[in-house]
């Protein structure tokens, strides 16, 4: 569901949004937003950088996950 919201467009948020559900994802409210924000930061701050790069087991998740806010975010 990333990487289909990466690319952009009402379906691809709206698979994002069904695989949220799936999840069972709480509706977004601002203070918790603000809040996983913060815990997404201290999660990567504290994780192996071989982890985060090329290759490494969070590589693909994260740069899917950096595609679907960018869709997000500029839509």
């Amino acid at each position: 569901a990333l990487t289909s919201a990466g690319g952009g467009g009402k379906a691809a948020r709206a698979t994002l949004a069904r695989a949220a559900d799936a999840a069972g994802a709480p509706p977004c409210a601002r203070g918790r937003r603000g809040q996983g924000s913060r815990a997404l930061a201290r999660t990567l701050a504290r994780a192996p950088a071989a982890d985060l790069r090329p290759g490494g087991p969070a590589y693909a998740d994260l740069a899917a996950l950096c595609g679907a806010l960018e869709a997000l975010l500029s839509a």
